[in-house]
């Protein structure tokens, strides 16, 4: 089994990697987009999260794709499009979505917060155009679409991934739920409570 998560920006990308890497779904440490991935290497973190360009790599989607083993999992905010459906079709897809007005706070705090504020010129509105185009997904079969905020406050949501993932449930949600939201990620807010 290979798992790509999908998700609108600033919707628990990161919360939900390390929810799988507790379900022992292991990690690539990529963030593919369309033309290139991002590997955030372990070891370099503080760096790249200030500048992703240290590590992005530019190439197909396809090419990046394959670079997912059996029992491991990227993270993405891939638009849906038919290309896009083929080429994950063998994929556990977990999409992931928040109201509108939490990601822009959320967006505007990660900027500041990372000293991104100037970075290419980003902007709410870019993450918003990819939020929207992220929606198509949920309709796609092989997917499970979750809500940010029952990721983040209900620990039954660990159930559904489990049985989504391995329809049974294998691992102790309520112990893989707080140890995903007491871990460090590199998104992870101050505002996040435990």
């Amino acid at each position: 089994m290979k798992v790509i998560v999908i998700s609108q920006p600033k919707s628990g990308t990161y919360l939900c990697g390390e929810i799988l890497k507790n379900l022992d779904i292991g990690p690539t440490h990529l963030h593919i987009a369309k033309d290139s991935y991002t590997y955030y290497d372990p070891k370099k973190l503080n760096q790249i999260i200030k500048d992703p360009k240290l590590t992005r790599v530019m190439c197909d989607l396809k090419d990046s794709v394959n670079k997912i083993n059996e029992n491991q999992y990227a993270l993405s905010h891939l638009s849906y499009n038919k290309d896009n459906e083929t080429l994950l079709r063998s994929f556990k897809k977990i999409i992931l979505v928040r109201d509108e007005e939490e990601r822009k706070e959320s967006f505007d705090r990660w900027m500041k917060n990372t000293g991104r504020e100037q970075d290419e010129g980003r902007t709410f509105d870019q993450q918003k155009e990819i939020g929207l185009n992220i929606l198509p997904w949920s309709k796609v079969d092989n997917t499970l679409t979750l809500q940010f905020n029952d990721l983040l406050n209900d620990s039954q949501t660990i159930d559904k991934i489990q049985l989504f993932l391995f329809n049974k449930i294998v691992h102790n949600s309520n112990n893989v739920h707080q140890k995903s939201l007491n871990a460090d990620t590199i998104t992870k807010s101050s505002k996040r409570t435990n």
